[in-house]
């Protein structure tokens, strides 16, 4: 009898450990959307040259972190309550691993939004002449398929971006290359010219979070890390090249 209670138990408590999962699944889906959001319009800001749409984008920097508490404060509970085995640990610490990237992507768009309101009219209508375009967009690009490969549980798609990393490296670098000799044929270009590195910069960090949570995706769908070395692209051996 004790043992039929027990296993009665031990059942009850692996769906009410399922059932939390599921509504940090729901809520880390939540926080994805709103930081692909918050990032796609800070970068539209960015190639448009749009301090209007910068100005209305920071906003969503605040609600993302707000489901970021929750979903950390709900993880810490979990833990405590249920004390998850391995494998539904490995679950656990690996949304709570995804929402700190995607809060550090909030950041770093919020940043580049910041930076865009610092800069002049004449600078911003500049930037449509510069090669920012291929990089926000493979940026953004990343963003996007990380996000579908988690909504999906897509090993696959996962590995793509992944891979795709040192072509995100590669487009910071030839844009990096681009503002060093604008600033040093211009002069007055200088300023601003240090800002848009900072976004570029930036921008190629927001790849590398969304790498960071490819690695995490393939941790939690095959319970194991990457072994091969993640492909990157040196940008200072590339802007040397």
């Amino acid at each position: 009898m004790r043992s039929y209670t027990a296993m009665l138990f031990a059942k009850h408590g692996m769906r009410l450990f399922a059932s939390a999962i599921r509504d940090l699944s729901q809520e880390l889906a939540e926080m994805s959307g709103l930081a692909e959001n918050h990032a796609a319009r800070v970068i539209d800001a960015l190639v448009n040259g749009d301090p209007q749409i910068a100005r209305e984008a920071l906003d969503g920097d605040a609600a993302l972190h707000s489901v970021q508490r929750s979903i950390d404060e709900r993880v810490v509970a979990l833990i405590a309550k249920r004390r998850p085995a391995a494998a539904g640990l490995q679950d656990v610490l690996g949304i709570s691993g995804i929402a700190s990237e995607l809060a550090c992507i909030g950041d770093l768009a919020k940043d580049i939004g910041k930076r865009i309101q610092t800069m002049n009219g004449d600078d911003l209508a500049g930037c449509s002449t510069l090669a920012l375009r291929p990089m926000a967009s493979a940026v953004l690009t990343q963003l996007r398929d990380v996000i579908d490969s988690l909504t999906r549980r897509d090993v696959e798609k996962a590995l793509d971006v992944w891979a795709g990393d040192q072509e995100v490296d590669r487009l910071c670098a030839l844009l990096s290359r681009e503002l060093v000799g604008r600033m040093t044929r211009d002069p007055a270009a200088i300023t601003c010219g240090i800002h848009l590195l900072f976004c570029a910069k930036n921008l190629e960090r927001i790849g590398d979070h969304a790498t960071n949570i490819a690695e995490i995706i393939y941790h939690m769908v095959k319970g194991q890390r990457l072994s091969a070395e993640r492909p990157k692209g040196d940008a200072i051996s590339l802007l040397a090249s």
